[in-house]
């Protein structure tokens, strides 16, 4: 039998594969810095929005966090965030954290599809208590376990009609808890307008409480949003306190 092979050349010795292999991560570790330096260089001449968008899926995944921090620190945040799907190993509640902290909690909003669905939680936490939380509307529907907490909370930060007009989109949320705080934060002409969000029955008591809470005229101008049976008993009550419903 012929064998096609050719005979293996002598294996090096030991020192002399050490030494290889010193020679390779040399030129490894040489290579790496070439391509951060000239990444780095590109930044530093204004093209870190082309680093984001273009080249940082064919850089190394080593350097990805050192050059996400680069282009913050040249003002590039806004394109890190855009591609944040590009870059490897970033902690992203620290880049929301970043983008939030300086005022642009919209950018982090409209990118949440972006985030880890553990971490959306946690970054809307954050833009409510930074006062941002406008900049949720249209995106609570990203968010894992909306509850009874964060719609307190939206409450408290002064936006209470953004809870009441995506009430579908909370999860295990107490509606009597949800009312009293939006009469305590005197949202009430807010909640009068929405009261068909809530069930007939449910309607009544918020009335009542409104009353109670010296909102009647806003009870007064949703007569429309009860039963007939309702609206006579409530008009009877706004009546007594000096309120004339008549039309």
């Amino acid at each position: 039998m012929k064998f096609k092979e050719k005979p293996s050349s002598p294996q090096p010795s030991e020192i002399e594969q050490e030494k290889i292999k010193e020679e390779i991560d040399t030129d490894l570790e040489n290579a790496l810095d070439t391509e951060r330096n000239f990444v780095c260089q590109l930044i530093d001449d204004g093209e870190g929005r082309t680093v984001a968008e273009s080249l940082i899926s064919r850089i190394s995944k080593i350097h990805h966090r050192a050059i996400a921090q680069k282009l913050f620190d040249a003002g590039y945040g806004l394109s890190v965030l855009n591609n944040l799907d590009k870059f490897s190993g970033l902690n992203s509640l620290e880049i929301a954290s970043k983008i939030i902290e300086v005022g642009a909690g919209w950018a982090v909003a409209d990118n949440l599809d972006k985030f880890p669905e553990a971490d959306r939680r946690q970054i809307a936490l954050k833009m409510i208590d930074s006062g941002q939380s406008w900049a949720l509307d249209g995106h609570l529907d990203q968010l894992p376990n909306v509850d009874t907490e964060i719609a307190l909370k939206l409450i408290e930060a002064g936006n209470g009609e953004l809870v009441l007009n995506n009430l579908d989109k909370f999860t295990r949320i107490d509606d009597d808890t949800i009312v009293d705080k939006l009469i305590e934060a005197h949202e009430g002409l807010a909640l009068a307008n929405h009261l068909d969000q809530f069930s007939a029955a449910k309607r009544k008591t918020i009335a009542l409480k409104l009353i109670k809470a010296n909102e009647a005229r806003v009870v007064a101008k949703n007569l429309d949003k009860f039963s007939d049976t309702d609206r006579e008993k409530i008009r009877r009550q706004l009546n007594d306190i000096g309120l004339n419903t008549t039309k």
